[in-house]
């Protein structure tokens, strides 16, 4: 999610309106939050603070350069692991690659990493 990319970055004060544990923890939750959920709120809450990191991590340069450009096509747009409509990530090596670009075919990082090993020995 864009927490990580965000936890990097200077500008956090408004994406702390979720508690700490929703975003640390995948299957964490306390008696509020569920509370929250059967009354819609959560809901609106996350949708909201997910489209402002959403925002701020495509103007934000430092939030920028955390991203991956597909090293399948060379596209320049700037991929992110929360964008699981147009992303796909490496089991291996967690790189993100356009969807429509990946392949069965080894991962240019991984064959990269591979060949810079086998040069060391």
């Amino acid at each position: 999610m864009c927490d990580i990319i965000l936890y990097t970055c200077r500008v956090l004060a408004e994406f702390q309106q979720i508690p700490s544990h929703l975003s640390e923890e995948l299957h964490l939750f306390a008696m509020d939050d569920l509370v929250k959920i059967k009354r819609g709120q959560l809901l609106t809450t996350a949708k909201a603070v997910m489209q402002s990191a959403t925002n701020h991590v495509e103007a934000c340069v430092l939030c920028q350069a955390k991203g991956f450009i597909c090293e399948f096509c060379r596209g320049k747009d700037v991929l992110f692991p929360f964008q699981t409509d147009i992303c796909t990530r490496c089991q291996a090596c967690r790189t993100c690659f356009h969807t429509s670009c990946f392949r069965d075919e080894a991962c240019p990082k991984c064959t990269r990493f591979q060949m810079r090993r086998a040069v060391r020995r």
